[in-house]
């Protein structure tokens, strides 16, 4: 399945963090997460999304609040095999009564290079000042290994 990301950024004045509406889909999988997140934060993600080389160890992580909090996202990429196979995690959810409560946790199998194409793009949409980062991915072209 084809990932997809699309962010919507709302700063607040005079507040450091600012608050996101953010889609995720890995094209079995969807979800919307509002989260709060300190830019330069996203942006220390953004580079280590765009160093990162698929070796079996490799890994890097970003999360916005905890499962403690109102809402929370986690994205982590990570290499799942010694032939350079790499996904994203999505871990999100929203605490409340149970008529608003969720939460949803999935993989995206994707290429290390659009690994690295989503930091390099999500570091330019970063200091651009645009409200919008829309990213998509196509499907990994190896066989998947579960």
């Amino acid at each position: 399945m084809a990932f997809r990301i699309e962010i919507r950024k709302v700063q607040h004045p005079k507040e450091e963090c600012a608050e996101f509406f953010t889609l995720l889909s890995s094209g079995a999988v969807s979800v919307r997460a509002e989260h709060y997140d300190h830019p330069l934060d996203l942006a220390l993600f953004a580079n280590a999304l765009r160093a990162f080389d698929g070796t079996a160890s490799a890994s890097c992580s970003h999360q916005a609040g905890s499962p403690e909090d109102a809402t929370w996202l986690w994205l982590t990429a990570y290499a799942y095999s010694n032939r350079g196979h790499s996904a994203i995690e999505v871990f999100a959810g929203c605490n409340g009564d149970r008529q608003i409560a969720s939460s949803v946790r999935f993989s995206a199998l994707l290429e290390v290079a659009s690994i690295n194409r989503l930091g390099v793009e999500l570091s330019r949409w970063i200091g651009s000042g645009e409200e919008l980062f829309e990213f998509d991915a196509p499907d990994p072209d190896h066989d998947h290994e579960r």
